[in-house]
């Protein structure tokens, strides 16, 4: 157990890798969580992170003025939606796109950050395997290249086929890659990408039909 703020400091201070350990599974005295607040920013960071620790230090994670802090708290799978609501709207993006990664978000919740001003967190959203049908659609319409390309990644288990016929002809090079290899892809988008302006996305195309027809 680590039973002290004292004990707690010198196991970040010293910064070996058995004391990673003890700092990311050891128990934690109730005196030391109690103590959070005014801890150093690394002996907070190494709390967030402990196994051990959670809902009872959600309401001072979730204000931290550290954003790390709030991404950690937004990766743990013991979060509440409630906590996440709140880090959905949070002033850093990349606290942001951890909430858009996590499985207990709601459809409400996953649609705002769908529509989120950053282009990295709308990223995540498609990405996250955890979009529904709809959500992907718009997805696909979005006006960044590299977050409808995300809406092709293997994370998602089906992508609508008119959104493929639609990527199929997107102005993105590697949007259209991408389409080459998604498991709903039929001939007659192959044969449309094999004649494609790009040569690797046509090559790509023209390998794929060649295992198809085997």
């Amino acid at each position: 157990m680590i039973s002290s703020v004292d004990m707690l400091n010198e196991l970040v201070e010293r910064d070996r890798p058995d004391d990673h350990e003890r700092l990311l599974r050891d128990e934690i005295h109730p005196t030391v969580l109690a103590a959070f607040a005014s801890l150093s920013r690394d002996a907070r960071w190494w709390l967030v992170r402990n196994k051990r620790t959670g809902r009872a230090l959600f309401d001072m994670w979730v204000c931290d003025p550290d954003a790390e802090i709030r991404g950690w708290m937004a990766n743990r799978r013991a979060v509440t939606l409630e906590y996440l609501k709140i880090l959905a709207r949070d002033s850093d993006v990349g606290v942001r796109w951890q909430v858009a990664y996590h499985e207990k978000l709601d459809e409400e919740t996953r649609w705002r950050l769908a529509r989120d001003e950053a282009p990295e967190v709308r990223s995540a959203v498609a990405a996250s395997g955890r979009a529904g049908e709809e959500l992907l659609v718009e997805l696909s319409r979005d006006p960044v290249d590299y977050v409808r390309e995300e809406v092709l990644s293997p994370s998602n288990v089906k992508v609508p086929v008119d959104v493929l016929r639609r990527l199929a002809s997107d102005s993105d090079k590697r949007v259209r890659r991408a389409v080459v290899e998604r498991a709903e892809v039929d001939m007659e988008l192959l044969r449309l990408l094999a004649a494609d302006s790009s040569a690797d996305v046509a090559e790509a195309a023209r390998a794929r039909m060649a295992r198809m027809a085997r």
